[in-house]
């Protein structure tokens, strides 16, 4: 029960259980638990600030009301027995804790600061209530104390300003006098919360809880004399005992077992046994309540925690002295000593004259694993710190994971050495909640030097584990940067052709801590970051600043600032590049390839605008065009050369404009550059990509290269291409949608001489281009060449010219409006080409007249959706049906929708065509319910269908419909309703899972008529219910051995069973044979036994047979 998050607290005496909040009461029998009892005598404005139940079976609660504190009784039923104000103020303190305790006849309550009591005979409540003797302390708990007709009060102090606590016992009948034989006993918090155990008339032990040292046992004992004796048994230890955060919330002490509840959301359950009893074990919870058992006869105990009892005469264990002073220490290889339970030291002496005298020790536990190690990291965060750019750092450090199952972690210690464990540099210090900081004062720190980090974790019982972090270094020397070039290949580029992006590319090192990362920046000046201002280059040493607006004949810039892991930077910058075409020098020296990259082809803005960018691209974010290059290996003439290439203009594919060859194609200047369209005459069977180039080479004089002769490598030009943009820049003929895997792309020269696109010429090359997947969005194309030329990118796929189909929806015709019926026709993945389609027609339903049975239609390029025309006759019904099929496409493909149906009306018909949607079916015996839909076309109107279901047999002779019609489904002959405005109505079929052994049954559901409109072709619908248990039964042995005696049984025989089914006439083949068994048991085939193997046979119906094995 929950109620604004309220604290719940409970009481429980004998069968009575009570719970608390501060608003409401719940009270349970025992021998009603699960079903509880909620008082709400209250007002609504009263809060409950304490409750308690009494031996006797009454309950008292301490109110807060509008008129001050009251003291109520009432018995097990709720029923109000007494009620008094008790006190009008709250104390001094802040947040007082109001407690109420209770005996046979005194109840005792406190605010925090006053303490009273009161008689209670029967629930009944006397007035005025007893103060106890003022006390400038607060109160912690309060417990009733009755030994035999005296009634006490414990009383837990919480100091003024102090955080020690004191216990003190008061005899409340008569007065509330201290007993001074029990003193004030002391210590840290104690008293935090109480629990009383009494054991006969006489005494009994009380636990005395602490915030967070254990649990305190006092023996309360009332000699012959009237006295009171109390005795420290000591304290009951718990793992936690020694974490000052946790604290003590409650305590119990009942049926020999100590519980005490802590802040940490745990209980601790310890056996306490009186005098001359000792602990047992047990693994049974139901024995939790007997766990002491008596001492032999003969042998003796003090109780508590102990396991054992004995006679001190000889025997181990007992150790005599005359000295007044005597340390013991006992192996931790002694018999009992493990780390699973918990000790207690008792000292016993005997005077000559036989008088005796004891002393116990506080309880211990035995630890003898050191704790368990965690993770060390340098540095004050969750990043571990690996190098430090200077030597004036504070030396930090952050640990988790440590921990001991038996003592807890009692302290931890940290230093810092040249090696895991070694402290030579910074000795131990004590470090809490898992971390440590210090300076380094002093202390000769070298550069260049692993250090590590130790931190030492001991446990309470002394023993320790270190463990150490991966170590840190000290790292002065910033990076070297060798060189950083523009473009995106080394060598170096003077020009570049892009406005919207600058590649690069350099290189740099650091031997001792590495790059971390670089930053790139781009400005008119060395140094300078007016354009672009340090962005994130990652760690790759080639990139593109993206997103540029570059102008032209400016030059620019790059300098790459390059960060090691110690945080010490170094910057360069490139010698500058300018915008406006490619220009590369190819040093006569190099011996790797030279790469120059070309300008790109702008596609319209209204292509792909809202295509994604993968973040693995090549291409800079937002970047739809081609990128070229050209790479070319070291010559054999040694001479250095130039390769250029001017800024091309915009190449636009003219899609619809028809298939023009051999005309001359549109040409434009760009420079001392001459450049082709390649739209204006693609190559047969391509389609136009969305890029072009021309590359010029020369020698460093100025003389144009014709032909390029290298050093039997083959040079490459290398495009990276979208797929996507590819598609995007013939839309008016392609499908966006087109498979990307599907395109196949080449590249292709203009040659000059015969104003056509040729294969480029290859040398020493075995394949003429090879598709290099990068990545899903990028697609790099290599083609190994010879010559400069002017190339285009042209490409193709499988279903380039188109696949034609037909709806999948009936086609409506009304003849009162019209003789011919136009039928859609789509074409997808491609409109490259034209294609003459032809169809044919066939009557599903009379009709009077004749109609055209063939026909076809040109379908032209760039065309993906059109209609198909079809002359219908008069049908003889209200609704007559053409199916209408293509043939043929020319070489283009028929989609597997290649047919539909044409449904005409002599008028228009409201309700419309109704069909199923399919003509067979099948469902699970299991599946419940089997949904059918019935569908409408070519009306709106609400319609209600008549339809009805048949059992169609499918099994032998014997089986009849009627027994299946009850058994495996139910008969629904009614009617389906298809609202208005809708397009589909659907009927339900009950399937029922009988326990019958059957093969699969087949029902039929026709439709009859329909009130608003007509049935059409698809009238009825075979539904085949699948069996889903076997007919045929399975069969077993019916027993695992038989027994045949030589010489008196002629045969073994074996029963064999034929269970869940017995449809049909079954054999099963069995053999008879002695190899599983071995040694003198086994039988010879042929001697004790016929190795026989035949076929067993069942008749339908036949449930039991015999297997016979000759002996």
């Amino acid at each position: 029960k929950s109620s604004s998050n309220e604290k719940w607290t409970a009481s429980t005496s004998n069968d009575l259980f009570l719970f608390s909040s501060q608003s409401t009461l719940l009270v349970i029998e025992a021998a009603t638990i699960g079903k509880a009892l909620e008082l709400n005598n209250a007002a609504s404005s009263t809060i409950i600030l304490a409750t308690t139940v009494s031996p006797d079976g009454y309950i008292y609660v301490l109110e807060l009301r509008s008129t001050g504190f009251w003291l109520v009784s009432m018995d097990r039923t709720g029923s109000s027995v007494a009620e008094i104000p008790v006190f009008q103020t709250a104390g001094s303190v802040q947040n007082p804790k109001y407690q109420v305790t209770a005996a046979d006849k005194l109840v005792a309550f406190s605010n925090g600061v006053d303490t009273y009591f009161i008689s209670s005979a029967a629930g009944v409540l006397s007035s005025p209530a007893s103060p106890l003797p003022a006390s400038s302390a607060t109160v912690q708990s309060i417990e009733m104390i009755q030994i035999g007709s005296s009634y006490y009060l414990a009383v837990g102090y919480l100091k003024a300003a102090s955080t020690d606590g004191e216990l003190q016992l008061f005899s409340l009948v008569p007065g509330a006098q201290s007993v001074p034989s029990c003193g004030r006993q002391s210590g840290d918090q104690l008293g935090a919360a109480m629990a009383w155990h009494g054991v006969g008339s006489t005494g009994g032990q009380l636990a005395v809880a602490t915030s967070n040292t254990g649990v305190h046992i006092l023996d309360i004992e009332r000699m012959v004399s009237g006295d009171i004796q109390c005795t420290d048994f000591g304290v009951v230890a718990t793992p936690n005992q020694n974490n000052a955060a946790v604290e003590t919330t409650s305590v119990s002490f009942d049926h020999q077992l100590l519980t005490r509840a802590s802040s940490d959301n745990k209980l601790y359950i310890t056996p306490f046994c009186q005098q001359n009893y000792s602990r047992r074990a047990t693994t049974d919870s139901a024995q939790l309540p007997a766990v002491c058992a008596r001492c032999p006869a003969g042998t003796v105990s003090s109780g508590g925690a102990l396991d054992n009892c004995w006679f001190c005469g000889n025997v181990t264990g007992c150790v005599t002295a005359q000295q007044e002073r005597i340390n013991v220490m006992a192996p931790i290889a002694s018999p009992g000593l493990t780390e699973d339970n918990l000790f207690l030291l008792e000292l016993n002496a005997r005077t000559p004259s036989g008088k005796t005298a004891s002393a116990k020790s506080r309880t211990f536990t035995v630890d003898s694993t050191p704790p368990i190690g965690g993770n060390v990291t340098d540095g004050s965060g969750s990043e571990d710190v690996d190098f430090f750019g200077t030597l004036d750092f504070p030396f930090e450090v952050t640990f988790n994971g440590f921990s001991d199952l038996e003592s807890d972690i009692n302290n931890y210690m940290w230093c810092v050495g040249t090696q895991p464990g070694m402290c030579d540099l910074i000795g131990l210090i004590s470090a809490v909640n898992g971390s440590g900081s210090t300076e380094c004062n002093g202390c000769q720190i070298k550069p260049y030097t692993q250090y590590y980090t130790t931190v030492v974790a001991t446990n309470w019982a002394g023993l320790k584990t270190n463990r150490s972090s991966d170590g840190f270094l000290v790292d002065l020397t910033p990076p070297v940067v060798h060189f950083v070039n523009d473009g995106y290949d080394a060598p170096d580029q003077e020009r570049m052709v892009f406005t919207d992006a600058a590649p690069l590319n350099w290189n740099a090192s650091d031997a001792e801590s590495g790059i971390e990362k670089y930053r790139i920046s781009l400005g008119t000046s060395p140094g300078g970051s007016d354009v672009v201002n340090a962005a994130d280059g990652g760690v790759r040493t080639q990139f593109i600043l993206p997103g540029l607006s570059l102008a032209l004949g400016t030059r620019y810039f790059i300098t790459i600032i390059a960060i090691n892991r110690a945080g010490l930077t170094t910057n360069m910058s490139s010698n500058g590049f300018e915008v406006g075409g490619s220009l590369i020098t190819v040093p006569k020296d190099v011996v790797e390839p030279a790469v120059l990259y070309f300008d790109n082809a702008e596609l319209s803005p209204s292509v792909d605008e809202n295509r994604t960018v993968d973040e693995n691209d090549k291409f800079p974010a937002g970047r739809k065009e081609t990128i070229g290059a050209m790479r070319v290996f070291p010559t054999e003439s040694g001479d250095s050369l130039q390769m250029r290439s001017e800024r091309v203009f915009p190449m636009i594919p003219n899609a619809n404009s028809g298939r023009r060859r051999r005309q001359v194609p549109d040409i434009q200047q760009q420079g001392s550059l001459s450049f082709v369209n390649p739209a204006s005459n693609p190559p047969d069977d391509l389609m136009n990509g969305n890029y072009t180039f021309v590359v010029q080479m020369s020698w460093l004089n100025g003389s144009l290269i014709p032909s390029l002769s290298s050093k039997g490598v083959p040079n490459e030009i290398l495009i990276l291409y979208r797929a996507a943009s590819l598609l995007g820049a013939n839309k008016d003929i392609v499908d966006l949608a087109t498979p990307h895997d599907d395109l196949v792309v080449v590249a292709k020269y203009w040659d000059t001489t015969t104003q056509m696109w040729l294969d480029p010429p290859c040398v020493a090359c075995k394949e003429k281009s090879v598709l290099n997947k990068t990545d899903s969005s990028v697609t790099t194309y290599v083609s190994k060449v010879a010559s400069p030329a002017q190339y285009a990118t042209f490409f193709s796929y499988p279903r380039q010219y188109g696949e034609f189909n037909l709806p999948s929806q009936r086609v409506c015709v009304v003849l009162s409006n019209s003789r011919t019926a136009d039928v859609p026709l789509k074409r997808k993945y491609g409109a490259f080409g034209s294609a003459e389609v032809t169809w044919a027609a066939q009557a599903l339903s009379s009709f009077s007249g004749t109609s055209a049975s063939t026909g076809s239609q040109v379908v032209p390029q760039g065309t993906f959706d059109t209609t198909l025309q079809l002359g219908v006759p008069r049908p003889v019904n209200d609704i007559g049906q053409i199916k209408l099929k293509l043939l043929s496409a020319g070489n283009k493909a028929l989609a597997d929708a290649s047919s539909t149906i044409v449904n005409v009306l002599k008028t228009a018909s409201r309700g419309g065509v109704v069909e199923f949607e399919q003509t067979s079916l099948s469902v699970e015996e299991s599946a419940g319910t089997l949904s059918v839909k019935v569908l409408r076309s070519c009306g709106t109107a609400a319609t209600n269908v008549q339809f009805t279901v048949a059992f169609k047999s499918s099994l032998a002779a014997t089986a009849t419909a009627s027994a299946f019609e009850t058994g495996d489904y139910r008969t629904l002959n009614g009617v389906v309703s298809i609202a208005s405005g809708a397009s589909e109505g659907v009927l339900t079929v009950d399937i029922k899972n009988d326990v019958i052994p059957e093969l699969n049954e087949t029902i039929v559901l026709t439709l009859q008529a329909a009130d608003q409109g007509a049935v059409g072709i698809q009238s009825s619908v075979e539904i085949v219910i699948l069996w889903n248990d076997n007919p045929y039964g399975v069969l077993e042995m019916s027993q695992t051995s038989v027994e045949a005696r030589e010489g008196v049984d002629s045969h073994a025989v074996i029963a064999v069973s034929r269970q869940q089914g017995s449809f049909g006439t079954i054999g099963v083949e069995w053999t008879a044979s002695s190899d599983a068994v071995s040694g003198a048991d086994a039988a010879t085939a042929g001697k004790d036994y016929a190795a026989t193997a035949t076929m067993l046979t069942m008749q339908q119906g036949e449930i039991s047979a015999s297997i016979r094995v000759p002996i």
